[in-house]
């Protein structure tokens, strides 16, 4: 699997999806409810690590004065306009 938020994303919906299948009862679907349980908690923990490359991402753009280059977990290495507008008026 891709490293990414976005793998994480469809990964987590795809998981949704089977627990919202009717079909699923019994044995199977606490099974299920275990995986998701799991899921939540590994997700979490990447969120929480891509939480922090973001706020470094923004610090070395505050400190450089230049725009925010994402890691690739994030959609790297995509540059987003600088934050505040760039010029300053002088």
């Amino acid at each position: 699997m891709k490293e990414g938020v976005n793998s994480l994303h469809r990964l987590l919906f795809g998981q949704l999806e089977k627990l919202a299948d009717e079909e699923i009862s019994g044995v199977d679907l606490e099974r299920e409810i275990r995986r998701t349980d799991a899921m939540v908690a590994v997700g979490t923990s990447l969120l929480k690590g891509y939480d922090i490359m973001l706020k470094v991402a923004v610090m070395r753009s505050n400190i450089g004065g230049g725009n925010i280059e994402l890691p690739p977990q994030l959609g790297g290495p995509v540059i987003d306009a600088q934050i505040g507008g760039g010029d300053d008026g002088n």
